[in-house]
């Protein structure tokens, strides 16, 4: 079975940042898409899942909201802004959101305009990018705007769609060498070069346990 995880965090603090107004409380948003509803608190008895089910004790839990598309660039368009995709246009993943909703719509905006500073990681936060060795045109302007800026990147495709470097190509046999000298596989060592900055993070697809393990390692 092929799974895939990802998770968006949106911090809502009211400022300032120390002292919340019980009347402007602090928000914590959690959004995770590709996972269906295996967590102990929403009932199944086979997920594992300590961490959530505390979480969810000390907050709030949408046990009856559901995807308004089953892509992800339109549903977290809609989440984030609240217009289904036959209103907002947004339909696939090549649409930029942004052109397409108006700028007072989302909830990160509403949230700032009454006073709160909104920081967010993953996915839903807008700043995930195709990155990977045969495509890094990021480094040059993206990675140092955000790196400055303290916000995380999100690499897309770590190993590009169906075009890693093949082991008959110089890229591939530089690639090879290098996992060699290292004791590690060459998508390991992709991966590595990707995530070298703590800002960075992936999101590696897998289709089999291997290949899950080899991203773990």
């Amino acid at each position: 079975m092929r799974t895939s995880f990802a998770i968006a965090v949106l911090l809502l603090t009211a400022l300032p940042v120390f002292a919340a107004d019980p009347a402007k409380p602090n928000v914590l948003f959690i959004a995770i898409d590709d996972l269906r509803d295996w967590v102990g608190y929403l009932g199944d008895e086979q997920a594992k899942t300590p961490n959530l089910d505390r979480l969810a004790a000390r907050g709030v839990a949408f046990t009856r909201s559901y995807c308004a598309a089953p892509v992800c660039n339109p549903s977290r368009a809609a989440l984030m802004s609240g217009l289904l995709p036959s209103t907002s246009g947004v339909y696939d993943n090549s649409t930029d959101w942004r052109k397409l909703v108006p700028e007072n719509l989302p909830l990160t905006t509403h949230f700032r305009k009454n006073g709160y500073w909104v920081a967010g990681a993953g996915k839903i936060a807008c700043n995930q990018v195709l990155y990977h060795l045969q495509e890094r045109a990021i480094e040059h302007a993206v990675m140092p705007w955000c790196k400055q800026h303290g916000v995380a990147v999100v690499a897309y495709s770590p190993f590009g769609h169906n075009d890693f470097p093949s082991s008959r190509s110089k890229a591939g046999e530089v690639l090879q060498a290098i996992a060699e000298a290292h004791g590690a596989s060459p998508r390991q060592v992709a991966l590595g070069f990707l995530t070298r900055e703590p800002f960075v993070f992936a999101i590696p697809k897998a289709s089999t346990a291997e290949h899950a393990a080899d991203n773990a390692a």
